[in-house]
């Protein structure tokens, strides 16, 4: 099995991640930036029933952002609402934004239903695809370039974290990023 090394910006240190085969692991980092690691394959359908693959996502985008839910995550209740912010008008012609969330059809139209997200979501149920990215935790971010790359990815979420995921989104799509409104947003990476 061929392992990639590659750098992670980590509290202000530079620290090494491995990772092996097809799978991504940055368990042990808040924030990860990579090159030429691939993302794992995975083919997922939305609680109306929409099939996605990685291949179909990234085709036609120049970043895939996939924001994994635990859907009973207390941290990731709160979170949402700052999430879509940004997330629920990142579905531009050069980035999407993707939520995979750990439950069946009934967990992802409630969570849907009750988040407001207006962003597709796909379901996850055995989790397969959710270990195969190495989201320990929730919300976790990965950031996937139209090469099927993992660029970027965040373990939880923050003001900072928050402000600059919306900052990459409107980079890329050539846009002003959104002001945000942080207040009682967490100062450092939160996860539950």
């Amino acid at each position: 099995m061929k392992a990639f090394a590659f750098s992670a910006l980590v509290a202000g240190a530079v620290a090494a991640l491995v990772v092996a085969g097809s799978r991504v692991d940055a368990s042990s980092l808040e924030t990860v930036e990579t090159q030429n690691v691939k993302a794992p394959s995975f083919s997922l359908k939305t609680a109306d029933g929409k099939a996605h693959t990685l291949e179909s996502l990234t085709k036609d985008a120049d970043e895939v952002v996939f924001y994994f839910i635990g859907h009973t995550c207390p941290i990731n209740t709160k979170a949402y609402p700052y999430v879509h912010q940004f997330a629920n008008t990142a579905n531009g012609k050069k980035v999407k934004f993707v939520g995979i969330l750990d439950g069946g059809k009934a967990e992802t139209e409630a969570w849907t239903k009750k988040s407001g997200a207006k962003y597709p979501i796909l379901m996850d149920a055995e989790k397969n695809t959710i270990a195969a990215f190495g989201a320990q935790r929730s919300p976790w971010f990965v950031v996937v370039d139209k090469k099927g790359n993992v660029v970027h990815a965040d373990k939880g979420y923050s003001a900072d974290q928050l402000k600059s995921l919306s900052d990459r989104i409107a980079k890329v799509e050539g846009k002003t990023a959104p002001t945000l409104k942080l207040e009682g947003a967490p100062t450092r990476l939160t996860y539950g």
